[in-house]
């Protein structure tokens, strides 16, 4: 049985654009993410303006839901670290991640090893729905 697949992403907004950030990605939730993705549990952003950052926090069931992940927000992205984000972020994965989905991360937030922290479970249970 796979085990859930949680990715959270925290990112720096570039100066003065915190809120169009924010109004970004309200409106890339609602018709990119959630339309496109029926898989994904979870998929919050949370905001804290005097640090200028942004977390957005997902809980997959599993690594080929993050894995479709990376492909529906692709343009997301681009988009975003070129108009409303700094270059660099912070990222942790809790799961198993299968197949090429670390080199993804690494990739969209041009990581070092740093700024990539990864941990899999080694105990626990879930209530989480099955899709």
């Amino acid at each position: 049985m796979s085990e859930p697949f949680i990715f959270i992403g925290t990112h720096r907004a570039r100066e003065g654009k915190l809120e169009e950030f924010q109004e970004y990605f309200i409106d890339f939730c609602k018709t990119v993410v959630e339309p496109n993705e029926p898989r994904l549990l979870s998929f919050h952003g949370y905001a804290d303006a005097p640090a200028n950052e942004v977390t957005v926090v997902q809980i997959h069931p599993d690594a080929e839901s993050m894995a479709h992940h990376m492909s529906v927000i692709t343009e997301h992205v681009t988009v975003a670290y070129r108009d409303l984000l700094e270059p660099k972020s912070r990222f942790q994965v809790y799961g198993v991640a299968r197949g090429p989905v670390l080199d993804m991360v690494r990739e969209m937030g041009r990581t070092d090893g740093d700024a990539l922290t990864v941990r899999q479970a080694f105990t626990g249970f879930e209530r989480l729905p099955r899709v």
